[in-house]
């Protein structure tokens, strides 16, 4: 038995940390995986006692799901010795059809990232990788596109 936990920001993060201290209290390991968006800026914003409480649920998972690199940094400085592992969200890439004009345009290898534009959604990461990518695929290309995070 394990229980993976989703939580995010607010009110979302305190209901599912009674889920993962319930499970821990009955001896069950938990992977507690962040979506949230504005968790740190939240998490930044509270004071001392209830970023130390925060903390203290964090600490008790068995490991912490992040979804980018951004979140991996930020969830290792609240709990340093907790263990993170980065797992981005997937693209069932069936669900979308290439138009034969892009494709006709840009080629076949682009690399789409599609969404908000921002330090926590790991566009970032992606454009560091690109270095790696080009060394095997010469003619890829990274397409960003999207609204800038408020």
């Amino acid at each position: 038995v394990l229980a993976h936990i989703h939580f995010s920001s607010s009110t979302e993060f305190w209901k599912q940390s009674l889920c993962l201290l319930a499970a821990r209290i009955s001896s069950v390991p938990v992977i507690f995986h962040l979506h949230g968006a504005h968790f740190e800026e939240s998490y930044r914003a509270k004071p001392w006692p209830v970023k130390k409480l925060i903390a203290s649920v964090l600490s008790r998972a068995n490991c912490l799901i992040a979804l980018s690199e951004h979140w991996r940094v930020f969830l290792h400085e609240v709990v340093p010795k907790t263990r993170v592992e980065v797992l981005p969200n997937p693209i069932d890439a069936r669900r979308f059809s290439v138009a034969d004009e892009w494709v006709d345009r840009l080629g076949n290898q682009v690399i789409a990232i599609l969404g908000s534009l921002g330090q926590r959604k790991g566009q970032a990461d992606a454009i560091r990788a690109m270095q790696s990518v080009l060394a095997h695929f010469s003619g890829a290309q990274l397409v960003l596109a999207g609204r800038e995070e408020d």
